[in-house]
């Protein structure tokens, strides 16, 4: 499904096997416009099921959720130089997903990793995601970071349990990947009674 201009879900979720995607090797570039846009003024998740590697030049806004899904561990989705402004979650829920150049997301509310899952981050996006209220990454997915990178979410799982707030690096955390980074939790998950 190819996407010219804005594509409102409208508060439903919705399965498609390709979005507004370029074949790597084809070597396209494409540039910041106005196309590919998906919002949604309610909650809803797109989910792209399409096996492959991919350039896409969606761009997520509103209430928008995005979930990679594709059939396979080798399966990548990479997402260059878009501003998205979705308060939504971004899940991947198997191969990789790399947000490269100047993309962002600096309303993004949640991340989802999910069992041998990738996402890549390079500095600028990794910067912008000082909205995500929660991280949740499986004990075996892996978050990497470009060099010199710090990501700083309120609360995060990891395996299902609860990161104490503090700055993380890959000689302490075996899901984070990269060098020179630094991945911070702001805020506990345990509550006192």
């Amino acid at each position: 499904y190819h996407i010219s201009s804005k594509f409102n879900l409208n508060g439903y979720d919705l399965n498609v096997s390709v979005l507004d995607t370029y074949y790597l090797d084809g070597g396209y570039t494409i540039a910041e416009d106005t196309t590919g846009v998906v919002t949604s003024p309610k909650p809803a998740e797109l989910t792209v099921t399409g096996a492959g590697s991919y350039l896409s030049n969606i761009c997520l806004q509103d209430k928008a959720s995005f979930n990679w899904s594709p059939p396979d561990d080798e399966s990548r989705l990479t997402l260059p130089n878009r501003t998205h402004t979705t308060a939504g979650t971004l899940t991947v829920s198997r191969g990789t997903v790399a947000v490269t150049g100047s993309a962002t997301f600096a309303s993004l509310t949640g991340i989802v990793l999910k069992s041998g899952a990738a996402l890549e981050l390079e500095s600028a996006a990794a910067a912008s995601l000082t909205s995500v209220e929660l991280f949740e990454i499986a004990g075996d997915a892996a978050l990497h970071l470009s060099p010199g990178a710090s990501v700083s979410v309120a609360k995060a799982f990891v395996g299902g349990v609860p990161l104490m707030p503090g700055v993380y690096t890959p000689a302490t955390a075996a899901w984070l990947k990269g060098e020179r980074i630094t991945f911070e939790v702001r805020q506990s998950l345990w509550t006192a009674r």
